[in-house]
């Protein structure tokens, strides 16, 4: 691990011990033989507790979302022969060329994810605790955010940040917890160095760009905004440049609730737009972070609390997270709800301001036990021998697929809208006009579905 900038190697623990790592040979190593070693991806730790499994799971998701991208083009392409007016032939011809040269770079960007041949993809998947949320894509815009044109948002979330840690101790081991491409963490430690600042996602996209920019290299992605202000900003060819100056933090790939430090490590904790998007309770959370920081350490927090829980019971209100945080062994300093732009780019035409939830708060008291990591498969996909619950929806999406798989599997490109329904109307009980109906309607909504912007399906 370069470490040229860090005058101490961050105090990394086993994912799956917990026992403090050690360095040889770049490469983290656990004392416990069980445990081993660690890989390395794009020159950073990546340390969860199956990093296999983890990274068999991204080298899936990187094949499908170059997949995705030739996709794209296929279907533009097919598009291009329907449509005869000049410009739009012209944007779509833009959009052609941008998703060949993006699946191109992202290839090339991602090329240690994968080069992961050895793996045994497909056993090491099996094990994967990835959240199917989360993907390559997921926060891409922030990229351009964070080191092409979001200069006024950096500057105002730095201000908001040194105003809540104006009392701190900056002699002090401080992680930054989904950091994403690097920006805030970056300009955090060159206006208001930490002895160790460590910033951690669990992203591979975002800390392959985070890695290009420690290393001075530079790296050409698309944006693609969703409301351009032109035909020409359609699509936008950026060379992200690296900053002038270098990086004085450390990198880390890691699960928030797998955590890479020991128990009562941490000085402090900065959680930068992530309260509300892990698949966790944030009570859960709260304790979490309280079992990693030392006796009287910092929990600093901005962003919005706009939870996407199924369950409405986890998506807090202000007042609930502000007592959970007592309850959870904080006493809270300050908290604030500036207004900030968010991801204002110049070639969108939709502008967005958003209301932040910040606050500062430091441990008190003895630490708590940390909770127990996250179950994302129920009791009965990890355990093949305890019965599968009879649930509502299982009954629901049989009877929905059965039936969609009884009109798509007969499309042999003959077979018409008419013959389709034909086949259906005996064991459905309909008339011609209801089964004619029912499969339009159903082939109608995949049409539809495929048309939407992949961000929106």
């Amino acid at each position: 691990m370069d470490s040229q900038n860090s005058k101490t190697h961050p105090p990394f623990a086993c994912p799956r011990c917990r026992q403090k790592l050690f360095l040889a040979a770049k490469t983290y190593h656990c004392p416990t033989p069980e445990c081993g070693s660690f890989p390395n991806l794009f020159g950073i730790p990546y340390l969860c507790p199956d990093p296999d499994a983890e990274l068999a799971s991204w080298h899936l998701k990187a094949h499908e979302l170059v997949s995705s991208y030739h996709s794209r083009t296929d279907s533009l392409a097919y598009e291009q022969k329907l449509i005869s007016h000049p410009l739009t032939k012209k944007r779509l011809a833009k959009l052609i060329q941008a998703y060949r040269e993006q699946a191109s770079s992202l290839q090339k960007l991602l090329k240690p994810v994968f080069e992961l041949k050895d793996l045994d993809i497909a056993r090491h998947l099996i094990k994967a605790k990835t959240p199917a949320s989360q993907q390559l894509e997921s926060y891409y815009d922030n990229v351009f955010r964070d080191w092409v044109w979001g200069q006024e948002e950096n500057e105002k979330t730095l201000e908001l940040a040194l105003e809540l840690l104006a009392s701190t101790d900056q002699s002090s081991e401080v992680l930054v917890l989904g950091g994403g491409a690097g920006r805030f963490a970056y300009d955090l430690q060159n206006h208001r160095p930490f002895q160790t600042l460590v910033m951690q996602d669990i992203n591979p996209l975002l800390m392959a760009v985070c890695a290009r920019m420690r290393e001075q290299r530079s790296v050409k992605l698309f944006e693609f905004p969703l409301a351009p202000k032109s035909l020409d900003q359609c699509a936008i060819a950026h060379t992200i440049k690296p900053p002038s100056q270098p990086f004085a933090m450390e990198l880390v790939l890691a699960d928030a609730f797998s955590p890479c430090f020991a128990p009562s490590t941490l000085s402090g904790i900065i959680t930068p737009w992530f309260i509300d998007i892990v698949h966790e309770d944030t009570r859960n959370l709260a304790r979490q972070l309280n079992s990693l920081l030392k006796p009287g350490g910092f929990w600093l927090n901005f962003g919005s609390l706009a939870y996407f829980h199924a369950e409405k019971r986890f998506s807090y209100s202000p007042e609930e997270v502000l007592a959970i945080l007592a309850e959870e062994g904080f006493q809270i300093e300050k908290h604030l709800k500036p207004t900030l732009p968010y991801l204002p780019s110049p070639h969108s035409a939709g502008q967005r301001l958003e209301q932040h939830f910040a606050f500062i708060a430091y441990k008190k008291g003895p630490s708590l036990e940390p909770p127990s990591p996250p179950q994302l498969k129920p009791a009965w996909l990890e355990d093949p021998h305890i019965p599968i619950p009879k649930l509502p929806y299982f009954k629901e999406l049989a009877q929905a697929n059965q039936l969609f798989v009884r009109m798509v599997a007969p499309i042999d490109g003959e077979a018409s809208v008419r013959t389709i329904a034909l086949s259906l109307l005996e064991s459905l009980q309909l008339t011609e006009k209801q089964g004619i109906e029912l499969v339009k309607t159903v082939l109608w909504d995949v049409v539809q579905k495929q048309q939407k912007h992949p961000r929106f399906r």
